[in-house]
């Protein structure tokens, strides 16, 4: 089984665990095994065979020296390069370099603020449907039954006070 691991955006191995131990890792340090889908990282903290050489710097999941920041992700790690025997080839790298962290999509529960802007305003409630039924089908149907309510509503009001 290879690792596989990321410094500032470039991925690195394959490693065998001996090679891996002998790194100095952060706990946040992405790691990749050649087992899994090449879509998998996973932290250094996460695999129980590579707790042992996470460096102690960065035991609580700070850390003093090289890191590297950007909007999705942050990564700390302190590598040293074992040396490598030339009689056998280097495996290419996995098909995906890219670590990213991307926070799941919020869960698409029905609205009682679009029902009741439905209900208040039915024409916004229509629109609000026509635009949210692919992506947030719970959400669109809360403006619907708001709109559909409110029109009935609407009617009721004008047959009662005699304007129909």
């Amino acid at each position: 089984m290879d690792y596989y691991l990321m410094l500032e955006g470039s991925v690195y191995g394959p490693y065998s665990l001996p090679q891996m131990k002998s790194f100095q890792l952060f706990a946040d340090t992405p790691i990749h095994l050649s087992i899994w889908p090449t879509d998998k990282w996973v932290y250094a903290y996460d695999l129980p065979e590579l707790r042992d050489c996470i460096s102690s710097l960065n035991a609580a999941g700070s850390s003093t020296t090289n890191s590297t920041s950007s909007a999705t992700n942050v990564i700390n790690i302190v590598v040293q390069q074992p040396p490598q025997d030339n009689s056998t080839p280097t495996p290419a790298v996995p098909e995906t370099s890219d670590f990213t962290y991307s926070a799941p999509e919020p869960a698409d529960k029905g609205g009682f603020g679009l029902w009741l802007l439905g209900l208040l305003f039915p024409i916004i409630g229509l629109i609000l449907w026509i635009a949210l039924v692919g992506s947030k089908p719970k959400k669109a149907k809360s403006a619907i039954v708001g709109a559909i309510m409110g029109f009935i509503l609407n009617l009721i009001v004008l047959r009662v006070n005699g304007y129909w």
